[in-house]
C-alpha cells in the first residue's frame, strides 16, 4: 500500500511540475511580461500575417461553405452592404486556420478581435506544452541540472516568445513530428515496443499538417523529424540494418506527408481557378522564395534583390553578424549570435570525449552526451538547408527566419552544455569529498 501511495505521489508531483512549467512558458510567450523580447517588436510582430487568420475566420463565420473559406485571406466586412470582401492567399492551404475556425465555431459568441487573442493564447499554449515535453525528456536523459538549464534558456529565448504566439506562424506545428518520434522512441527504449504503424501514420499526419499550414521552414522540419532516431540509435547501439530500415521508413513518411500536402493544396486551388493558373500560383510561390522555376515575372524590386543576393551574404548575416536589436539570445546584457552557439557546441563535443581520469561522470554517460552533441550538430543542417534552399525568403524575411536556429539547435546545444557543466561540478565535489 505504501509503495502504491509513493508511486501516486511521484506521478502527482510530476504532472504538477509539468503543469507549472507549461503555465510559466505560456504566460511568457503569450504576454512577454518580463520584457525578454523588445516590447515594440513583440507587440507589432507580423500583424499583417496574423490578419490572414482573422480574414479566414471572418469568411467562415459569414459563409462556411464558400470556396473562399478553404484558404486564408485578407478580408473585411463592407459596412454598407454587409458583404465580406476577400483577397485569397493561395500560397498555402492554411490548415492551422481550419483549427482556429473550429475554435471560432465553438466560441461563436466571441467577437473577432477577442478571438485573435484566444488564437494567440492557444498558439502559446501548444508551443509551451511541446517545449515542456522536451524539457522533461532532457530531465529523464540528463538529470535535473541539464533540464533546468534547458528551461531557463528556453524561457529566455526572445525569438520563441515573439514568433511563438503568432497564430499565423504556428511554430508549434514545426515541432510536432520531432516530439512525436521523441516520445515513441523513449517508450521503445523503456518497453521494447516499437509501434511501426502508429509512428508512421503520426509522422505522415504531422508533416502533412505542418506543410498544409505553410511551407516555410519545411526543410528544417524534415531534418528535425529524424533527430530522435539518430540519438537513440547511437545511444543504444542499434544494429545498422535495423536503424537503416526505420530511418528510411520515417524519412519516407515525412516526405510523403509533404508531397501529399502539395497535391491537396493544388487540388484546392483548382476549386477557385483553372488548373493552369493553379500551377502558376504554386510555381510563383516557389520561385519567389527559392529562385527555382520561372522567375521572369517577378518584378518587385525587393523580391528581385532577394533572388540576386549572394548566398555568402545570407549565411554571414544569419550565422555571424545577426541583428543587433534582435539577437537570438542575450547573456548578461551581451548579444549572443549563432557563431557563439557553434563555438559552444564545439567545446561541448570536445569535452564529451575526454578521458575517464578527467571526468568519471562523462565517461559513465558518454554515449548519451555524444549522441546529444551529434544530433545538435546534425540539427544545424536544417537551418543551413533552409538558408540555401530558400535564400530569397531568408533575405527578404530576415525579421522572421532567425527562428530556425531554435528548431531545435539552440535547445539541444544548451542541454548538452548544461550536462557538461553539471558533470564537472559533480566530479569536483566527488574529488573534494574523497580528499576529506
Amino acid at each position: 500500500m505504501k509503495q502504491k501511495n509513493g508511486e501516486f505521489m511521484k506521478f502527482k508531483w510530476k504532472w504538477l511540475i509539468f503543469l507549472g512549467l507549461t503555465i510559466l512558458l505560456t504566460i511568457n510567450i503569450f504576454k512577454n511580461p518580463l520584457g525578454i523580447a523588445n516590447t515594440e517588436w513583440f507587440n507589432n510582430f507580423e500583424t499583417d500575417s496574423d490578419a490572414l487568420i482573422y480574414g479566414k475566420t471572418l469568411v467562415t463565420r459569414t459563409n462556411l461553405f464558400s470556396p473562399n473559406s478553404f484558404f486564408l485571406s485578407f478580408s473585411r466586412l463592407d459596412a454598407v452592404t454587409s458583404e465580406v470582401n476577400s483577397i485569397i492567399y493561395g500560397s498555402q492551404m492554411g490548415l492551422h486556420g481550419v483549427l482556429f475556425t473550429i475554435v471560432s465555431m465553438i466560441l461563436f459568441w466571441v467577437d473577432l478581435t477577442a478571438l485573435m487573442s484566444v488564437y494567440a493564447f492557444l498558439s502559446s499554449l501548444f508551443l509551451s506544452i511541446i517545449l515542456t515535453m522536451i524539457i522533461f525528456w532532457v530531465y529523464k536523459e540528463f538529470g535535473l541540472f541539464a533540464s533546468a538549464i534547458t528551461f531557463v534558456t528556453t524561457f529566455a529565448n526572445p525569438w520563441l516568445i515573439v514568433v511563438g504566439n503568432s497564430p499565423y506562424w504556428a511554430i508549434w506545428a514545426n515541432f510536432l513530428p520531432f516530439i512525436i518520434l521523441l516520445y515513441f522512441l523513449k517508450k521503445h527504449e523503456e518497453t521494447g515496443i516499437y509501434d511501426t504503424k502508429k509512428i508512421n501514420i503520426l509522422i505522415f499526419l504531422t508533416v502533412f499538417f505542418k506543410a498544409g499550414s505553410g511551407y516555410e521552414f519545411i526543410s528544417v522540419v524534415l531534418v528535425m523529424t529524424v533527430l530522435p532516431m539518430i540519438y537513440y540509435a547511437y545511444k543504444n547501439k542499434w544494429v545498422f540494418k535495423d536503424f537503416s530500415k526505420k530511418f528510411l521508413t520515417i524519412s519516407s513518411m515525412a516526405l510523403l506527408g509533404f508531397i501529399v500536402a502539395v497535391i491537396v493544396h493544388l487540388t484546392l486551388l483548382t476549386l477557385l481557378y483553372d488548373l493552369d493558373y493553379s500551377f502558376y500560383v504554386l510555381g510563383s510561390t516557389i520561385a519567389k522564395r527559392t529562385g527555382m522555376g520561372d522567375t521572369s515575372q517577378i518584378t518587385h524590386e525587393a523580391l528581385v534583390n532577394s533572388l540576386n543576393v549572394p548566398l555568402k551574404n545570407v549565411l554571414e548575416e544569419y550565422a555571424i553578424t545577426g541583428i543587433e536589436e534582435r539577437p537570438i539570445f542575450k547573456l548578461l546584457g551581451k548579444n549572443i549570435y549563432m557563431k557563439h552557439f557553434i563555438y559552444l557546441l564545439g567545446f561541448s563535443t570536445v569535452i564529451s570525449l575526454i578521458d575517464r581520469s578527467i571526468s568519471r561522470t562523462i565517461e559513465e554517460n558518454r554515449r548519451k552526451i555524444v549522441g546529444l552533441n551529434l544530433i545538435a550538430l546534425i540539427s544545424l543542417l536544417g537551418p543551413l538547408s533552409w538558408l540555401v534552399f530558400a535564400k530569397a525568403h531568408c533575405e527578404i524575411h530576415i525579421h522572421i527566419n532567425y527562428i530556425i536556429w531554435s528548431m531545435p539547435s539552440m535547445i539541444l546545444i544548451f542541454s548538452a552544455a548544461g550536462f557538461i557543466f553539471y558533470a564537472f561540478i559533480r566530479d569536483i565535489i566527488m574529488r573534494f569529498s574523497k580528499k576529506n
